[in-house]
C-alpha cells in the first residue's frame, strides 16, 4: 500500500463515500420450483458433508438491525410461503435478483427445506436500485438464520430466537352436542382434541358418558417471539370434564356424575392429577373409539337365543372394521377363527398379569402379526370389529375376566400405572395451582 493511501475502511458509513465501483457479484442460478421443494434432505446431506461457510453456529453479534447512516432503512417483508416466493418476493423490493436467487439458495441451505412461513427482514445497500443485499434475516418457527454477505456469497449463522410461552384457558363449555368433538372443536385445535379424549379415555367413555351433558375446559400454552407473533404448535397442558349422572337405558345401570382435572407434567410429558396419580391406567375401558355401549354387562335376553342369560361383557356397537386395541400390555394366548358361526366368532383373549385377562369377540379379522405367543402393548391395534358368530350387526364384544371370572369392563377398578412424589410431585403442583389461579 502507498505511504499516501488511506489505509482500507471496516465502516460501512464510508463504503458509499468512495468511487470505486462495487465488486461485481458471481452469477447465482435460480432455484427451479422442484428443486426447491425437494431440496430440503439434500440441503441437510450438504450441511453434514461439511460446507462451513454455511454451518450454523450462534451469531456473535445483530449488527445492522436499525438503519445505518448512508443506507436504507432495513425492509421487513410480509410472511413468505416458501423460498420460491421469496426469490420472487426481494426483486420487487429493489433487490439485485443474482442476490435474491443466491440469498434463496443460502437459506434453504440453512433451514434445510423451502417450506414456510418464513419472516425476513433485509438490509440492501444504498443507491439506486437494484441493490445488493449487505444481510437478511430469517425466521420460521422457533428457527432464526442471519445471512451476512461475505465477498461473492454469503455467510449464515444461527440467530437465537426468545420464545415467552403463555397460559390460554377456554371457557367452561357445556357439552350439549351430538359428539365431544362438536362440542369441543370450536374451542381448539383438532390435535388437543384428540390428547384431550386419548387422556381422558382412562376414566370416561366419550360415546355414552355423556347423554344428560357436562362441561369441559382446556387449558393451551402457546409460544409467542420478540414482536408478539405466534410460533408453533400450541401444547394442551391442563384438561378438565364433568359428567352428569344419568341413567342408561341401554346398558341398564345408572351413571354417576363425576370429574376430573389432570395437568402435564414438564418433567416427562405425561398427564397427572394434583395428587399426582396418573391419567393411564391398568386398562382402557373402551378398546375402540367413538362406539357406544349396547348391550351392557349381567343378566339380558339374548336377541338370538330369545332367553335371559348372563352376558359376560360389554357390546360396543361400531362398524365393521373398526380398529380394535389392546386394553393394557400384555401376551396373546388365543385367537380362534370362527370355525361354523361359533357363538363368539373370531375370538381374541389376551393375558395381562397372573389376574387380568381381557377377550374380544365378533372379530372381522385379526391384527398383523397376532398369533399366540406374541407380546402387545396398550393401545396397539390388535383386530378389527366385525359381525362374525352369534351378532345381530357389527359391534365389538369386550370381556375382562380377574382370576377367571368375568366382571363389568366399565366398573372395574382401574389402577393407576405410576404415580409422583418428592420434587416431581412439588413441581407438578406449582404449574397446578399456577393454571387453577389463571382458571379463576
Amino acid at each position: 500500500m502507498a505511504e499516501d493511501e488511506d489505509p482500507p475502511s471496516f465502516d460501512p458509513r464510508t463504503w458509499g463515500r468512495r468511487d470505486l465501483p462495487p465488486p461485481q457479484p458471481a452469477p447465482a442460478r435460480s432455484i427451479p420450483r422442484r428443486r426447491l421443494i425437494a431440496a430440503g434432505g439434500a440441503a441437510a446431506a450438504a450441511a453434514a458433508a461439511g460446507l462451513a461457510f454455511l454451518a450454523l453456529r450462534p451469531s456473535p453479534r445483530r449488527a445492522g438491525a436499525a438503519a445505518q447512516p448512508g443506507l436504507p432503512p432495513p425492509i421487513p417483508l410480509p410472511a413468505t410461503s416458501d423460498l420460491l416466493a421469496l426469490e420472487a418476493d426481494l426483486p420487487k423490493n429493489h433487490v439485485a435478483a443474482q442476490d435474491s436467487a443466491a440469498a434463496a439458495q443460502a437459506l434453504l441451505r440453512a433451514f434445510g427445506s423451502a417450506s414456510g412461513p418464513f419472516w425476513i427482514k433485509v438490509q440492501t445497500e444504498g443507491g439506486p436500485p437494484p441493490r445488493r443485499i449487505l444481510w437478511l434475516e430469517a425466521r420460521r418457527d422457533a428457527q432464526g438464520v442471519r445471512l451476512d454477505r461475505v465477498d461473492d456469497g454469503f455467510r449464515a449463522a444461527s440467530v437465537p430466537v426468545r420464545l415467552t410461552p403463555r397460559l390460554r384457558l377456554t371457557d367452561a363449555t357445556d357439552i350439549d352436542k351430538e359428539s365431544f368433538y362438536e362440542a369441543a372443536a370450536p374451542k381448539m385445535a383438532d390435535s388437543l382434541v384428540y390428547e384431550f379424549v386419548r387422556v381422558m379415555s382412562y376414566d370416561f367413555d366419550f360415546a355414552n358418558d355423556f347423554w344428560k351433558g357436562g362441561q369441559f375446559q382446556a387449558g393451551i400454552e402457546e409460544d409467542y417471539d420478540d414482536v408478539d407473533r405466534l410460533v408453533g404448535k400450541p401444547r394442551l397442558v391442563m384438561a378438565f370434564i364433568q359428567a352428569n349422572p344419568f341413567f342408561d337405558d341401554r346398558a341398564g345401570v345408572p351413571r354417576p356424575g363425576r370429574s376430573k382435572r389432570l395437568f402435564r407434567f414438564a418433567g416427562d410429558g405425561a398427564w397427572y392429577d394434583f395428587a399426582g396419580t396418573s391419567a393411564v391406567r391398568s386398562l382402557l375401558r373402551t378398546p375402540v373409539d367413538g362406539a357406544r355401549v349396547s348391550s351392557g354387562f349381567g343378566p339380558r335376553l339374548h336377541p338370538i337365543l330369545d332367553r335371559i342369560i348372563n352376558h359376560m361383557g360389554v357390546d360396543f356397537a361400531c362398524s365393521k372394521g373398526t380398529a380394535v386395541y389392546a386394553a393394557a400390555d400384555g401376551q396373546v394366548i388365543e385367537c380362534r377363527p370362527d370355525h361354523g358361526r361359533q357363538s363368539y366368532g373370531n375370538f381374541m383373549l389376551v393375558k395381562h398379569d397372573e389376574h387380568l385377562v381381557t377377550g374380544y369377540a365378533h372379530l372381522d379379522a385379526f391384527g398383523e402379526g397376532m398369533v399366540p405367543g406374541v407380546a402387545v402393548k396398550q393401545g396397539q391395534i390388535i383386530a378389527r370389529s366385525g359381525d362374525s358368530g352369534q351378532s345381530t350387526g357389527p359391534h365389538l364384544h369386550f370381556e375382562v375376566r380377574y382370576d377367571k371370572t368375568p366382571v363389568d369392563p366399565l366398573t372395574f377398578e382401574n389402577n393407576a400405572v405410576r404415580r409422583l412424589a418428592g420434587t416431581q410431585l412439588d413441581q407438578l403442583r406449582v404449574r397446578a395451582r399456577a393454571i387453577e389461579e389463571a382458571s379463576r
